[in-house]
């Protein structure tokens, strides 16, 4: 994939999160709801342990359909901005979805070892960090921020290599000032 065709998709992602958020009334007005799903500890620059994170989830209406969020607990995820300047996003095409675009209750148990896959993907803390899971409209969307754009075929190879049945794509851009969760539609992380 050119770099081309790489910031363009990841243009166009950040375009249709813009429009979905200008489309949706309540979206400029919703704050942020997170509930504590897996209480350990939260992610510092002195304490990286991914392993052991404390991640958040929420729910809400984007366009007239759920988008579900989850993401990892981080006291300060902004003191990271400087050290992975770039957006790693990798998108899984689900298999069994409702009519609403959430995978069917059976097939998202199928999903758990998957999700913890990607979970670890960029868990030390070194290469990268995990900052969002989302699933919405017939895709489950992993978001990272890492230090280099030269994991994206290492990556997308090692998923295939797991999962070599699941449907995926695998971008990555330079995002410096983050504004992918800056400009979220909703308030993902404060600050």
């Amino acid at each position: 994939m050119t770099l081309n065709s790489i910031k363009f998709a990841f243009l166009l992602n950040i375009i249709s999160l813009l429009i979905l958020s200008c489309n949706d009334n309540n979206a400029s007005n919703q704050t942020s709801n997170f509930v504590e799903t897996d209480s350990t500890n939260n992610i510092t620059s002195d304490n990286m342990d991914m392993h052991n994170m404390t991640w958040y989830t929420a729910n809400f209406e984007y366009e007239g359909l759920p988008l579900f969020v989850r993401k990892p607990g981080f006291e300060n995820i902004y003191e990271f901005e400087s050290k992975f300047p770039f957006l790693f996003f990798v998108s899984h095409q689900l298999d069994s979805v409702m009519e609403n675009g959430l995978p069917t209750a059976d097939y998202n148990l199928t999903l758990m070892k998957f999700d913890s896959f990607m979970t670890d993907l960029f868990s030390t803390g070194i290469e990268g960090i995990p900052v969002l899971k989302e699933t919405y409209n017939g895709e489950r969307n992993y978001w990272y921020y890492v230090d280099s754009d030269k994991y994206t075929d290492q990556k997308k190879q090692f998923i295939q290599e797991n999962f070599p049945n699941l449907k995926i794509q695998v971008n990555c851009a330079l995002d410096e000032k983050w504004g992918f969760i800056r400009e979220y539609p909703f308030d993902l992380y404060p600050g």
